[in-house]
Parts: structure tokens; sequence; C-alpha cells
């Protein structure tokens, strides 16, 4: 006589997570002859074109930060939050296909998509700190757990709204071209190419309003002690991630059956 063995619920979810995260990486990179260059690619050339931008302007660096390092500390903090809501979001579209399994749900692929993208970023980041040390620019870490949470929080920020992207284009497709021109500007009022003391002191109280502009403006102040924020809050920052993260996580709860029956 068989003995059917029951797996425990959490073993069922990192199962899930694993297979669907393998899946993810395959289709990510698998089809490219760079496979994960393309990764480390986007971020220099911008860091390349800005740095060089700046430094033929006559300028040497801000708050004793190098351009190259300034940007890097702009850009990548804000692709943590921008490529994981983006990421979170086509979630459920694109593995629509696989929610014909009992075990699997629209959370496994969030998860498995959510862990991909940080993986993959935290690479990029450790990669260009390595090569920046190695071309002797200055590149310092003087507080690595405020860097830590800020990037912990932008990454669940990303997680937060993606999950309420998700849900609002499982439902109502036609918004998918509205959220991308909605999110467009982000890139250019989140501190990705200047810093809140570059901005006219009339301005800053209505950019402070976006939090990923924190999360920006924290990550240098963790690098260099040099750099003073005149306006990054972590305290901020973490309300509105947890904000979002229980506000999709509560949508999700609501939706998802409708989700896997449609």
């Amino acid at each position: 006589m068989t003995i059917l063995k029951r797996r425990a619920s959490i073993k069922i979810l990192s199962d899930v997570v694993f297979a669907i995260f393998i899946r993810e990486l395959k289709g990510r990179f698998g089809t490219y002859r760079l496979g994960i260059g393309w990764a480390i690619i986007d971020p220099l050339v911008l860091i390349i074109m800005m740095s060089s931008f700046r430094a033929a302007m006559g300028a040497k660096g801000v708050q004793g930060i190098p351009f190259p390092v300034f940007y890097m500390l702009g850009y990548i903090p804000f692709l943590f939050f921008m490529k994981t809501q983006a990421q979170v979001g086509s979630a459920v579209k694109a593995s629509q296909g696989l929610f014909g399994y009992r075990q699997v749900k629209p959370i496994d692929a969030i998860i498995a998509r959510t862990l991909l993208e940080i993986l993959i970023l935290i690479f990029v980041f450790a990669l260009l700190y390595g090569a920046f040390f190695w071309l002797g620019i200055n590149i310092r870490l003087d507080n690595p757990l405020e860097l830590i949470a800020s990037i912990f929080f932008l990454s669940i920020l990303g997680l937060g709204v993606g999950i309420c992207i998700c849900i609002i284009q499982s439902r109502f497709p036609e918004s998918e071209k509205i959220i991308d021109i909605a999110m467009r500007p982000l890139f250019f009022i989140s501190g990705v190419m200047f810093s809140l003391d570059e901005i006219p002191q009339q301005y800053r109280e209505y950019l402070e309003w976006n939090p990923v502009l924190h999360g920006t403006e924290l990550a240098r102040d963790a690098a260099y002690d040099s750099f003073n924020t005149v306006g990054g809050s972590m305290p901020y920052l973490a309300f509105w991630s947890l904000f979002f993260l229980f506000l999709g996580l509560a949508i999700y709860r609501l939706e998802w059956k409708r989700i896997i029956a449609s």
C-alpha cells in the first residue's frame, strides 16, 4: 500500500517559487548571448553619459562624491524600486498559464520575480562598486546599514506598488498604458540626476512628497559622510513602503481567486 506524504504549505510555496524563479531566470537571460551583461550595460551607459556631461561643465563632484559614484548611488537605488514594481506589475500576465496547476498562486510569481530582480540589482551594485574601486575612484561606504535599509525599503515600496498595479491591470487591462506613462516622470523627479540641495528651496517641498527621492538621497548619505541630505527621511520612506505593501497585500487577498479564474 502506497503512503502519500502530505507536504507542508511552506514547502509547497518554496518549491513553486524556486521553480518559477528558475523559469524567469532562463526567460530573462537564457536567450541572449550577453545574458546578465545587459543588466550591467544599462546603468553603466547612463553613468558614463551623465558623468561626462557634468565633467564637461567643469564640475568635479557633488559634496565630495565623484560624479560616476554620485549617479550610481542615484540610479541603482532608483532601479530597486522601478524594476521591482515593473516586474511585479506584469507577474500575473506573464505567468497566467501556470495558474492551471493547483499549487501555483499569483503570489508565487510575484515573490519569484521580486527575488530575481533584487538579486540581479545587488549583483550589479556590487560589481560597479568593485569596478570603481579597481579604477581608483574615491568610492566609500561609511554607513552600510543605512544603505541596506534604504535599498530594502525601496524594494518593499516597489513590491507594494507593483502588487497594486498588478491587480489593477488584471481587472482593467487598458490601464497598463496609462500606468506606464504615469511612471515615466519618476526618473526625473527621484534624485537620479540631482541632489535636493541643488534644487531651489521653494521647489524642494514638492519633490519631497516623492518617497523614492528619499531613498536615493539616503543612499548617497549612507555612502559618504561628506554628503548631507537636506530632505531624505528614513521614517518617511519606511512609512510609504509599508503602507503600499499592506495595501497591495490586502487588495491581493480580495482579488487572487478572481485572477486565477479569469
